[in-house]
């Protein structure tokens, strides 16, 4: 049986631009169920490192529109469902708008 992907700060970036906010990016060991987390306050995007590069550059771009209503101040105003619900929205409509790949060039 071979051993899952992890990926690594080759395959995404340590920090992104987020409307002029600076978020710094870490790999983490998270369950398997958690593919990312946006912690606004700390301006920190986590990123569950046990998943393939592609979905991990997916959840990347997920977690950066998370950040983006973050720093909008948008978050304050939405419950967590119905933020989860226009970010899903937001990046269903926009993903295949942009090449997903060049967030991990973003270093």
């Amino acid at each position: 049986m071979s051993k899952p992907e992890v990926i690594t700060y080759a395959d995404i970036p340590k920090a992104v631009n987020i409307l002029g906010q600076i978020f710094k990016v870490e790999l983490r060991d998270l369950p398997s169920s958690e593919y990312g987390e946006t912690r606004g306050y700390e301006k920190l995007i986590i990123i569950n490192r046990k998943q393939p590069k592609s979905t991990a550059l997916h959840t990347l771009f997920h977690e950066c529109i998370h950040a983006a209503l973050h720093v909008s101040g948008h978050t304050s105003t939405l419950k967590h469902n119905q933020e989860e619900s226009l970010v899903m929205m937001l990046e269903a409509a926009f993903g295949d708008c942009i090449d997903i790949t060049v967030l991990g060039d973003m270093k």
